[in-house]
């Protein structure tokens, strides 16, 4: 029997209709691949270490020189040590009951006239600035870690966070961690702060100092962008900004070393050392070379734990001693004596020893040789 046309037509559109559907299945199925392959990828390079992902491409900018069309719309993923290192107990405060904080930030928040939905629709640079402006309102500069200080006799010592903000008294590392803190409840608020990270000042940073400060992290498809910002100088004399290039700044840039200082703060000491060599070569100051070359010896006594640095330390020594420097060679020879130590190099780790103790006889490390010694 044969079909009518009637039914030809049907079949020909049930056909046809089939064709598309397989057609839009196929999309969506190749699209799907794609979005599959993409995350994979991303996913690939997250898991890289940042040496891999950004080399020696890691630019620093002033705060107010970042451009915000500049910024990344869409989430770039960290390299994988860099991510561990922002998602790590040591970059996140000590918070015990999170919701207290929250609403001291909306408190103070409100009464400057940033409401949810004004933090919302603001830029990077604008929140950025909106959460320094919230955390110097609420805080009044106090030494609360002095342990005779009034605040800790009424309170205690060492409280978490939101004590502290709540009681509106907190020295440099209170309003650092109050600024990363702050931020996080800015950033649920608003996508386009999604691919912004505010971390401690170790993050290229000039280690040593006692002080601190916040770092700012913009991830880059190709490089890494850092600025730094101080939300207590910003409390106490206004600047934001953070000191560049002096001896006791809180970044140095001309020379590079920001780099160095960033490789070391994410334990990848052999990268750390190589570019504090160069920035080595780059530094004019001598109270920034002095500072740099003790720095560039903790990297190395860290790098002697995982291989030999013997040539590495041997190199930071002669440079500090052929400048005629002496503040800090008691650290530079117990290095030297560690990373010979470690490298089975006996002889000379006691030749360095010898030379800590008739040198240095009244040194810190002196007491951690003589510690080790006594451990069996």
């Amino acid at each position: 029997m044969k079909p009518s046309r009637l039914s030809s037509v049907k079949i020909c559109l049930l056909a046809g209709l089939f064709a598309v559907n397989t057609l839009m299945l196929g999309s969506i199925a190749c699209d799907y691949k794609k979005d599959k392959i993409t995350q994979i990828e991303e996913l690939m390079k997250r898991k890289k270490p940042a040496y891999e992902v950004y080399g020696r491409n890691i630019e620093y900018l002033d705060f107010s020189k970042i451009s915000e069309d500049s910024i990344p719309s869409k989430k770039v993923p960290l390299a994988s040590d860099l991510e561990d290192y922002v998602n790590s107990k040591w970059n996140n405060p000590v918070i015990k009951d999170f919701k207290k904080f929250e609403q001291d930030f909306w408190e103070e928040a409100l009464k400057l006239g940033y409401s949810a939905d004004k933090l919302n629709g603001m830029g990077v640079k604008d929140s950025i600035k909106a959460v320094a402006d919230i955390v110097a309102s609420r805080f009044t500069y106090e030494e609360v870690d002095d342990e005779e200080n009034w605040f800790n006799k009424k309170y205690g010592s060492h409280l978490p966070l939101e004590e502290y903000f709540h009681h509106k008294i907190g020295d440099c590392d209170k309003y650092r961690d109050a600024m990363i803190t702050s931020f996080k409840i800015v950033q649920e608020l608003n996508p386009g702060l999604k691919n912004i990270y505010l971390a401690r000042q170790e993050l290229g940073g000039v280690d040593g100092i006692n002080h601190a400060w916040v770092a700012i992290v913009l991830p880059f498809d190709d490089k890494l962008v850092l600025s730094h910002v101080d939300p207590t100088f910003y409390d106490n004399n206004g600047e934001f900004e953070a000191v560049k290039d002096k001896s006791d700044a809180h970044v140095w840039v001309s020379n590079d070393a920001f780099k160095g200082f960033f490789y070391h703060t994410l334990n990848d000491y052999r990268h750390a050392y190589d570019l504090f060599k160069e920035s080595a070569s780059k530094t004019e100051n001598e109270n920034m070379l002095e500072s740099l070359l003790k720095q560039t010896g903790f990297t190395v006594n860290m790098l002697a734990c995982y291989e030999k640095a013997t040539d590495e330390i041997e190199w930071v020594r002669q440079q500090y001693e052929s400048k005629g420097f002496t503040e800090s060679l008691d650290h530079i020879l117990y290095y030297s004596y560690k990373a010979h130590l470690d490298a089975k190099s006996l002889e000379k780790a006691e030749f360095y020893k010898q030379r800590l103790f008739k040198e240095r006889p009244n040194s810190y490390w002196i007491k951690q040789i003589v510690k080790g010694d006594k451990q069996p």
